[in-house]
């Protein structure tokens, strides 16, 4: 084990720290650990060979994504907004090409290599997620710190924070709603790290420790679609446990018909049964009946091709959207919901891509090792629900965040797989050098 890959372990786990306690900087983690890894992986030419044919052949939903990708950009050409349907093609391409860069990083990596990135991953993540739960109890003293501190940090405005005489006050805990989501969506990947990597008589806990801290920050926060995806989550991951096939069936039946009934549902909820009147729901959830129920009506304007990648302002998603003013631009709005932000912007074409993506993904999921299944089909369900209820498509740190939690995965299915055959060693094994470590005195 050398300084090199000594060091990008570490990398691994500051970016995953940095990340829990700030998802959005998934932009810049994505492509500075894609390097870290590279760098430890092609240190001789039959790895770089390894690494570059892992790239040129991308696994059949990466292509699938590539492809919505170019459509979107394609999209420009009939987009009210050209330069925006431009943009979210390019930012989707390069986070797809950073992420298949990264799957081949770590799929390069020695076996005990592997194990120590993975672990300190992990532990950089439950970290993170630690002092995000501390920063939820301070109502986010550090961060308010951080700007009163280094007044360069400070946003020019924000409805979240209130900066006024240099002394930052919380208005709102839902700043923390972003990285909740993104420790979320790592949960499953890292739990299956954990079991791979622990050793047998600590799985159990170290699992249950990980879980139960990152069910601890959800709870304390303000984002419901995480704590409702957190629940479902481990209700199919202990379906897989029972029986991995019909989950898995049932998880694809489940997929397919939201894709393809999302329009008329999100129609007939806002429209026939006015759930945004309705008393039982949140003032959130209200308000996505009303923006799901407006962006269905309007899928009919260009049900083939859509209106363009990002292109959806509020007179699509508002029942009475304010008059533009003359040589003024819409202001956008997101569907919140990333199925019918597809129907909407991409069209029927767009659903169909993203469709067949949907097919190779749980195709793939199909020769997933027995082991890994549960934690993989966990983690689809916990993506499912967090596309499905809140976030924009081509926001990057949320594609980032995707991307991430699929290399992750990949990774973690590595370590199981290598467990299995025993190729590796645990953990505790290498996670310090010899010479840090406590000797036994005889």
């Amino acid at each position: 084990m050398t300084v090199r890959h000594r060091c990008v372990a570490g990398v691994s786990g500051f970016i995953a720290g940095a990340f829990a306690l700030g998802a959005k900087v998934a932009t810049l983690v994505l492509p500075i650990w894609m390097l870290a890894v590279l760098s430890c992986a092609s240190l001789n030419p039959e790895s770089r060979r390894r690494i570059w044919s892992e790239i040129s052949k991308p696994s059949p939903p990466v292509c699938a994504a590539l492809v919505l990708a170019v459509y979107a950009g394609v999209s420009a050409l009939w987009a009210n907004d050209p330069r925006a349907a431009l943009w979210a093609a390019l930012v989707m391409s390069w986070i797809l090409l950073c992420g298949q860069a990264l799957r081949a990083g770590l799929k390069a990596l020695p076996p005990d290599v592997a194990v120590l990135v993975g672990g300190w991953f992990a532990i950089g993540l439950s970290a993170g997620s630690l002092l995000l739960l501390v920063e939820f109890g301070s109502g986010f003293a550090m961060f308010r710190w951080l700007l009163t501190t280094f007044p360069g940090l400070a946003p020019s405005h924000s409805t979240m924070l209130d900066g006024n005489g240099g002394n930052w006050v919380l208005l709102n805990r839902a700043i923390g709603n972003w990285s909740v989501a993104g420790i979320n969506l790592l949960l499953w990947p890292t739990l299956l790290i954990v079991w791979a990597i622990a050793t047998a008589s600590t799985k159990w806990i170290f699992s249950v420790v990980v879980f139960a801290l990152i069910a601890l920050v959800t709870i304390f926060s303000e984002h419901q679609t995480s704590l409702v995806a957190n629940f479902v989550s481990l209700a199919v991951f202990s379906a897989a446990i029972v029986s991995t096939l019909w989950t898995r069936r049932l998880m694809f039946s489940v997929s397919i018909a939201l894709i393809l009934a999302v329009v008329p549902l999100g129609y007939f909820a806002g429209h026939k049964l006015q759930l945004q009147n309705a008393s039982w729901a949140q003032f959130t959830l209200q308000e996505r009946f009303k923006i799901w129920g407006n962006v269905s009506a309007s899928v009919a304007k260009a049900p083939v091709f859509g209106i363009g990648a990002d292109n959806t302002t509020l007179a699509e998603t508002q029942a009475a959207p304010p008059p533009v003013e003359a040589g003024g631009r819409a202001e956008r709005l997101h569907p919140h919901n990333m199925m019918l932000q597809i129907w909407l912007e991409l069209g029927a074409i767009g659903a169909a891509i993203f469709l067949l993506a949907i097919v190779l993904l749980f195709a793939t999921l199909r020769r997933v090792l027995p082991v890994a299944a549960p934690f993989a089909l966990a983690t689809v369900s916990m993506v499912t629900i967090e596309v499905f209820a809140t976030w924009n498509i081509w926001s990057g740190w949320f594609l980032a965040t995707l991307m991430l939690t699929l290399c992750l995965l990949s990774l973690a299915i590595r370590l199981a797989t290598d467990a299995a055959a025993a190729r590796s060693v645990t953990f505790t094994d290498i996670w310090l050098p010899q010479s840090l470590k406590f000797s036994r005195v005889a």
